[in-house]
């Protein structure tokens, strides 16, 4: 009866490991998927904030807000960091 207790008990243990490696490897899978999705739709929120930041001096620029001078330096930073 003791012999079959400890095997049972042995299988047990080694079910609960399997079990909280595969939890921990889940975990692991998910967090990955998620980060990798964040990073995705920065790049594109960054793209948006870009090409309305061009439509917004381009805006300025027709009211009368700012001078060429003042536009065409702000033109050229934003280009300088669309290419980066």
């Amino acid at each position: 009866m003791s012999g079959m207790m400890n095997g049972s008990m042995m299988l047990g243990m080694i079910l609960w490991i399997v079990f909280v490696v595969g939890v921990i490897i889940l975990t692991i899978y998910v967090v990955t998927k998620v980060g990798k999705k964040t990073q995705r739709s920065n790049k594109q929120d960054t793209t948006n904030i870009t090409g309305s930041g061009k439509q917004i001096l381009d805006e300025r620029y027709a009211n009368g807000e700012i001078t060429e001078r003042e536009y065409r330096r702000k033109k050229m930073m934003i280009e300088e960091m669309d290419s980066k």
